[in-house]
């Protein structure tokens, strides 16, 4: 997967064109999911700071006006962007990544690359109590009309790619991370975008968007994100079970055993009885009994 310069690496971040609006990019990129020439590897401008058994620290710069540091050729259309990644083990051994991001752009997306050996168009996405299967479909792209389709897509806590050997697979946790998109052949993880079309302004009393230029997140960013590869394709509660841990702030243990793949997402004082509250779900397409 890529570009005729060099294939990509796991977890590289890539620039891109995003002319847009606060809804959709609004202008198809120069794309063809093998050939994407549209991405810029920022692997090219970056170095690495540490590597060790405990942790990897890399850090690039394409372009600081403040430092006077400009790649050359840089986009014109970008004035800040500078990042620094730090991987460690995660949960079972799986590189765990810290992504920090300082910017100021037009009209562009910030996207990491996670390749993986499939060339099948679907991947599964965790949805609010359960997940569903999300498939690439060159013929339904379109950045055109009201609803655009660029088939990014929205993750709870994960997503799931089967390889094409047998039953092995790729999973990505997330924190918060916007959207996620299969292309086969690789996840394409969005992070950051700065949409700038004004188009919105010949409504503006039906939209609550008086400050346009805020829409681009100039700053500084931090994502997390953890990438699991399988032996063997891991069910939906599972996945789960890693994800709400993965996402959890405090370390927390159920007072009582489950027997049953259910998983337990809330356990808190009943508002106007003595009682408790516990909600739980079963994220899998298959009926069970819990006790």
């Amino acid at each position: 997967y890529g570009r005729l310069q060099r294939e990509f690496r796991i977890g590289e971040l890539c620039l891109e064109p995003d002319f847009g609006d606060a809804w959709a990019t609004r202008i198809c990129p120069w794309f063809h999911p093998h050939d994407n020439q549209s991405l810029l590897q920022l692997g090219n401008f970056q170095k690495l700071i540490e590597a060790n058994s405990e942790r990897i620290v890399w850090e690039g710069v394409y372009r600081d006006d403040s430092a006077g540091i400009k790649a050359k050729g840089c986009d014109p259309m970008v004035k800040t962007l500078r990042w620094k990644t730090i991987v460690t083990r995660g949960m079972n051994d799986a590189p765990d990544f810290a992504t920090e991001v300082d910017w100021d752009t037009h009209s562009k997306r910030i996207r990491v690359l996670f390749p993986v050996a499939s060339d099948r168009d679907g991947a599964l996405y965790e949805i609010p109590f359960g997940y569903a299967e999300r498939k690439y479909d060159p013929k339904q792209v379109n950045y055109h009309d009201w609803s655009p389709n660029s088939m990014d897509f929205p993750a709870q806590n994960w997503v799931l790619k089967e390889t094409d050997n047998a039953s092995a697979a790729v999973a990505i946790f997330n924190r918060g991370i916007p959207s996620f998109r299969w292309i086969p052949g690789s996840f394409e993880m969005s992070l950051l975008r700065s949409p700038e079309a004004l188009f919105v302004a010949n409504e503006s009393r039906n939209y609550d968007f008086a400050d346009f230029d805020g829409l681009r997140d100039v700053g500084r960013h931090t994502f997390h994100y953890c990438v699991m590869p399988f032996g063997k394709k891991p069910s939906a509660f599972e996945l789960s079970q890693i994800g709400l841990r993965y996402n959890m702030i405090y370390d927390f243990t159920l007072p009582f055993k489950v027997d049953s793949e259910v998983v337990v997402t809330a356990l808190k004082p009943a508002s106007y009885t003595k009682g408790v509250v516990i909600r739980f779900y079963n994220p899998q397409n298959k009926e069970m009994d819990a006790k």
